[in-house]
C-alpha cells in the first residue's frame, strides 16, 4: 500500500510541476512598460536628479526630458506630471509640427521659470538665394518665436543655433521685453562664404524696443548687435560676457561694421569682463587712432579674424590705462603682416589653429610676457614660434621670455630634439635635482625664463626611456603622449 502511495504522489507532482512550467511559459512576459506611473514617475525624477550632472546637450539622442518623452505616449503623459522636468525646454525648426512642440513643453512646465533652446535637429542644407529658402526658414523661426514669446516673462535663457546669421531673428523687432532673462545667445556657424546683411538706417522708434534688466551673457550676430547699438538700449550697461559675429563685408571697406561705434558700445559695459569677437570685418582705421582702455576685461577670445580684424583689435585696446588681462585665445586667426601691433599684457595665451601666418606673426606671439602658453593643432606655427623661444634676441631675452609653463597639443611633425633644444637654452644649469637626480621644487625661485612644466601631446613619436629621463632631469613638471 505504502508504495502505491508513494508513486501516486510522485505522479501527482510531475503533474503540478508541468503544469506550472506550462503557465510559466504561456504568462506574458513583462517589461517597464508594465509598471505603474507612480513608479515610472519615481524612476524619472531620478533620471532628473541625475542629468544635472551633465550639462544641458540638445544634440545628445538621450538629452532628459525630450528623449524619456518621446518614446512612447504613456511615458510623456508620466512626465507632465512633473513641471519640473520642463524646465529645459527645446525647439527643433526643421520639424514638422515647429511650434507646437515646444508649447506643449510651456505648458508642461506650468509657471516654472525655464531656460530655451531653439535650433536645428539636422544641419541646415544651405542654398539660400535670397527667397524661397530664406522666407521658409524666417517663417519656422517665427513659428518657434511664437510658442515662446506668450511665456518670455518666465524665460530666464534663449539659446538659438543656426548655421548661418541669416537665420536669425531680429532682436529688437521680434522679441518683447524678457525681465528675467539672464543669458541670450543668438549663435551661428557662418564659414564667412556668405555676406552678411547691413541693417537698413532707419530708427526703431516705432516700435516698443525690448528691455532686459537682468542680462549679463549676450551673443549677438553683427547685425543684430548693430541694431542694439543704433537703438540706444541702456540694458547693455550690465553685460559682463559678450560675445560678437559674425560680421563679413565682401565689398567696400565703409561698408564694414564701424570700428569706433563697435568700441564705444564696449565702454558703455562697465562690468564685460569675457568679451569674443567672431568672424568681424571692421572699417579700416583712422590716422589717428584713440585707444580703449577696457580695464575690466579679464578673457578675450578672437576667432577667425583676418590681419586687418586683428590689427583693429590690438591697435584700439593697446592703451597706457589698460590694466592687463587674464587671458588671450587667437583661434584661425592670420598671423600675418602684424608690423604695427603689440601683444597685449597678459597672463595665459592659447594658440590654436593657426593655418595663415609669417614672421611677423611669430614676432608678435613671441612678445608674450605671461606665465601659460599653449599651442594647440598648429605644427608648423608652433615648430616657428618654439625655435624663437630658444634663441636670445638683441636684449638678451627669448621668445615669450617669462613662460613658465607650456603646453603643446597636436604637435605632428615636432620632433623631439626640438623640445630637448628648447629645454636645453632655458633650463640647462638652473634646475635643482634630488636624490634620485630628478627635477624637484627648487629652495629658491628659478630665473623668469625657465620652464617649469612642459606638456606635449599628439606628437605621434613615442620617448625612449632615456629621452624620458633627460627630460625628468630638467623639467619640474614633464608630461609626453604620444
Amino acid at each position: 500500500m505504502n508504495i502505491q502511495l508513494d508513486d501516486l504522489t510522485r505522479r501527482l507532482s510531475a503533474l503540478a510541476g508541468g503544469e506550472a512550467r506550462r503557465a510559466l511559459e504561456t504568462r506574458p512576459s513583462a517589461s517597464i512598460h508594465d509598471l505603474p506611473s507612480e513608479i515610472l514617475l519615481m524612476i524619472f525624477r531620478q533620471l532628473h536628479i541625475m542629468k544635472d550632472v551633465e550639462p544641458f546637450d540638445i544634440e545628445s539622442p538621450s538629452v532628459f526630458p525630450h528623449a524619456v518623452s518621446t518614446v512612447c505616449q504613456t511615458w510623456q503623459h508620466v512626465m507632465t506630471m512633473a513641471p519640473e522636468f520642463w524646465t529645459q525646454v527645446a525647439e527643433f525648426i526643421d520639424d514638422p509640427w515647429v511650434g507646437a512642440s515646444l508649447d506643449s513643453q510651456l505648458q508642461w512646465s506650468k509657471g516654472l521659470m525655464f531656460e530655451a533652446t531653439i535650433t536645428y535637429r539636422n544641419p541646415v542644407q544651405d542654398t539660400w538665394d535670397g527667397s524661397a529658402g530664406w522666407r521658409e526658414n524666417n517663417q519656422r523661426m517665427k513659428s518657434a518665436l511664437t510658442a515662446l514669446i506668450p511665456h518670455i516673462t518666465r524665460c530666464t535663457a534663449l539659446d538659438i543655433l543656426v548655421d548661418n546669421s541669416v537665420y536669425l531673428p531680429s532682436l529688437v523687432r521680434d522679441l518683447p521685453s524678457a525681465p528675467k532673462l539672464d543669458r541670450l545667445h543668438f549663435l551661428s556657424h557662418d564659414d564667412g562664404a556668405k555676406m552678411s546683411f547691413t541693417w537698413p538706417s532707419k530708427s526703431f522708434n516705432q516700435c516698443p524696443l525690448p528691455e532686459f534688466p537682468q542680462l549679463r551673457s549676450l551673443s549677438l550676430d553683427g547685425n543684430n548687435f548693430m541694431a542694439v547699438m543704433l537703438s540706444g538700449l541702456t540694458w547693455l550697461f550690465g553685460i559682463s560676457q559678450l560675445s560678437v559675429g559674425p560680421f563679413i563685408q565682401q565689398t567696400r571697406p565703409q561698408d564694414r561694421f564701424p570700428t569706433h561705434l563697435f568700441f564705444m558700445a564696449l565702454m558703455q559695459m562697465p562690468n564685460l569682463y569675457d568679451l569674443t569677437i567672431f568672424r568681424m570685418d571692421f572699417t579700416p582705421l583712422e590716422n589717428t587712432v584713440t585707444s580703449v582702455p577696457l580695464v575690466t576685461l579679464e578673457s578675450l577670445s578672437l576667432r577667425f579674424l583676418t590681419k586687418e580684424a586683428l590689427e583693429v583689435v590690438f591697435t584700439m585696446i593697446d592703451s597706457d590705462d589698460m590694466t592687463s588681462f587674464f587671458r588671450l585665445a587667437i583661434t584661425s586667426c592670420e598671423l600675418e603682416d602684424l608690423r604695427n601691433v603689440h601683444m597685449p599684457t597678459v597672463d595665459r595665451l592659447a594658440i590654436s589653429d593657426i593655418d595663415f601666418w609669417d614672421d611677423s606673426g611669430v614676432a608678435f606671439v613671441a612678445e608674450f610676457h605671461g606665465d601659460d602658453l599653449t599651442l594647440d593643432n598648429c605644427s608648423a606655427f608652433a615648430d616657428s614660434l618654439l625655435n624663437s623661444m630658444t634663441v636670445r634676441n638683441a636684449n638678451g631675452r627669448f621668445g615669450c621670455c617669462d613662460t613658465r609653463h607650456l603646453v603643446v597639443r597636436g604637435a605632428k611633425y615636432l620632433s623631439v630634439e626640438l623640445f630637448q633644444e628648447l629645454v636645453k637654452q632655458r633650463n640647462e644649469g638652473h634646475i635643482t635635482k634630488g636624490p634620485d637626480g630628478l627635477a624637484q621644487e627648487p629652495t629658491t625661485p628659478y630665473p623668469l625664463h625657465v620652464l617649469t612644466t612642459l606638456e606635449v601631446s599628439g606628437s605621434g613619436i613615442a620617448l625612449s626611456e632615456a629621452q624620458e629621463t633627460w627630460f625628468k632631469q630638467r623639467v619640474l613638471h614633464f608630461q609626453w603622449e604620444q
